[in-house]
């Protein structure tokens, strides 16, 4: 599921993306986009981050932003 997510979101299909999240749990999501994040060293996962808060606002996902910017993607 790590591959799926990082092409999709690589591809820039945040739609498909966000449906694949939609089945993760804030754990399995927050490790899998640390991972991708360190492994790209690209803003484009803080970015999908900031588009799964525009369609859903919770705390969780802010944390995440905020872990990536602290993190992998410092």
């Amino acid at each position: 599921m790590l591959e799926k997510l990082n092409n999709y979101i690589f591809e820039g299909d945040f739609d498909l993306a966000k449906d694949l999240c939609d089945n993760m749990d804030y754990g399995e999501l927050e490790h899998d986009l640390i991972v991708i994040a360190y492994d790209t060293e690209s803003v484009v996962v803080y970015f999908f981050v900031l588009y799964l808060i525009s369609h859903k606002n919770k705390a969780e996902l802010h944390y995440i932003a905020c872990d990536l910017l602290i993190n992998p993607l410092v």
